[in-house]
């Protein structure tokens, strides 16, 4: 998996403009969520589970959109069209400024995970691996890959499978299932 700025792990937050009527999460009954990424825990599943976690059922809602991006959830806060959003506290951060605030912080959960297909021989699994472990922000070839990947990412380390049964944890008290793919 990866790091930013040197940490394993990051956080989803569910954030609502600075003049929004809701201060807490009950609040959103009624109202509107956009989501980031299907596949993401920090911009999908945790928010589900604040939700859940804080008496809401998602048919509580009047509506819950996947928009596909951390920064479209954002952005449709801002604009009026959604009433809240949960998305990554790193995508969040940088828009606090901008009038948005912080409803409710996520437990951490691992951060970005590159996988590779299982049919893949193992012999080029491990080339994989050991290439992306080596590559550093401060090497002139690597620096487009880490910007692409986010602003703040900071390298490659190796995750074995049970440091992710946190994340199948969630899913199953959010029962959110996706196929192996």
């Amino acid at each position: 998996h990866s790091l930013e700025d040197g940490k394993r792990e990051e956080m989803g937050v569910i954030v609502v403009r600075d003049d929004s009527d809701i201060r807490e999460l009950s609040d959103l009954s009624g109202r509107t969520l956009a989501l980031g990424s299907r596949y993401c825990a920090t911009s999908n599943l945790l928010p589900r589970l604040m939700i859940k976690q804080a008496g809401l059922r998602e048919e509580d809602l009047f509506a819950i959109d996947v928009t596909g991006h951390n920064k479209r959830a954002i952005l449709s806060v801002l604009s009026g069209f959604h009433d809240a959003a949960g998305v990554s506290e790193a995508a969040a951060e940088g828009y606090r400024s901008h009038g948005l605030r912080y409803l409710a912080l996520s437990p951490p959960s691992p951060n970005f995970v590159f996988a590779v297909k299982s049919t893949l021989s193992k012999e080029l699994k491990n080339r994989i691996k050991d290439i992306l472990i080596r590559m550093t922000p401060s090497e002139k070839d690597h620096k487009q890959v880490f910007k692409s990947i986010s602003s703040r990412f900071s390298g490659f380390e190796e995750a074995g499978d049970k440091e992710y049964d946190s994340v199948r944890g969630l899913m199953e008290k959010v029962k959110i299932h996706w196929r192996n793919e």
